[in-house]
């Protein structure tokens, strides 16, 4: 099988990496018993993560023929539109225990739906930035919310600067139209932005676990 050249050769290695992180925390947070629904919706959002990372990974580093990169691309946007829903499901349930819930699954059908839709009928590129769009949404929704939950306490030290890291990679527009070279190696924007999820991620756990572990 034939291998892409880089730089998407290392984006697809980088998204490697990105899903077996993002596969370790699913793993240790389901170690951790969270049985409240925010910490349910923490691990849908990490094992959506990590499936989005091992199918990008796939398209990425493979020559594939057309159909299947094809048929790969649209359950990654889908994961997209799943992570972008579990965490602002997490963040709202985390502040509004009581709320209603019919209302969360309607945006998570909403959110699967445009990202499918922007990757069924528009230029990947363009639903990818689209999609990062949303995505900048959600990550200003979570700050809102970490803020007013855990403003006095630690924890939210862990997710302001997880956020921090974060909020570039919504913004891949900025990013994606240049390489760099590390080590021998020619990376991308799209590799920079899944180095970033990963220290987001690294940062998220331990707040994760101070909230929704008291």
């Amino acid at each position: 099988m034939q291998f892409h050249p880089m730089p998407e050769l290392t984006t697809g290695l980088t998204d490697l990496a990105m899903g077996l992180l993002a596969l370790s925390f699913f793993l240790l947070l389901c170690k951790r018993g969270l049985r409240s629904l925010p910490g349910r919706l923490w691990r849908g959002a990490t094992a959506s993560v990590a499936l989005a990372g091992f199918l990008g990974a796939t398209v990425h580093c493979f020559v594939l023929p057309r159909t299947l990169n094809w048929c790969l691309w649209l359950p990654i946007y889908v994961c997209l539109g799943l992570v972008l829903a579990f965490l602002a499901g997490a963040a709202h349930f985390s502040l509004r225990p009581d709320a209603r819930r019919w209302p969360f699954w309607l945006l998570t059908a909403l959110l699967i739906a445009l990202a499918a839709v922007f990757m069924l009928f528009l230029p990947r590129r363009l639903a990818w930035d689209l999609v990062a769009a949303m995505g900048a949404f959600v990550i200003i929704f979570l700050v809102y919310c970490y803020i007013r939950l855990y403003r006095q306490d630690k924890a939210y030290a862990y997710f302001l600067f997880g956020l921090c890291l974060l909020l570039p990679c919504a913004l891949p527009w900025a990013v994606s139209y240049f390489t760099f070279s590390f080590g021998g190696l020619l990376f991308d924007g799209d590799s920079l932005c899944h180095f970033g999820i990963m220290l987001a991620f690294c940062c998220f756990y331990p707040g994760i676990c101070r909230t929704l572990l008291r």
